[in-house]
């Protein structure tokens, strides 16, 4: 029986969920979309922000992780899927980083202040 070496599951995560990422990024590709001719730094930062939204879409839509203050990390086999898609040149990865509770706090205020207009 084969276990998926990153989720340790029979069907792996990434497998399972690949129709979905892949239909989510064709509805989505002129938001994707990173023409030959732009720099490298240019589609690394395109690339950054189809991954960011990917992993959202992943969280929100497809493991129903929501509301403020849900911050849990991806599988790594569904990372690795959406990193292989859209890669970084240098090929670093920040990964999943666990917010205090001081920042949890920042962003709470500072997303209520945008919401409310309370602008201080």
């Amino acid at each position: 029986m084969y276990l998926c070496p990153h989720c340790n599951k029979v069907e792996c995560l990434a497998d399972l969920h690949r129709p979905d990422l892949l239909e989510h990024i064709r509805k989505n590709r002129s938001l994707y979309a990173a023409p030959p001719s732009v720099s490298v730094s240019r589609r690394d930062e395109i690339y950054r922000q189809t991954r960011k939204s990917i992993y959202r879409y992943y969280s929100v839509t497809l493991q129903n992780i929501r509301g403020r203050g849900n911050h849990v990390p991806l599988p790594d086999c569904v990372y690795d899927l959406i990193h292989a898609w859209f890669p970084d040149s240098t090929g670093t990865r920040v990964g999943f980083q666990v917010w205090s509770d001081a920042a949890k706090k920042r962003a709470s205020d500072e997303i209520d202040a945008f919401i409310y207009g309370d602008f201080e």
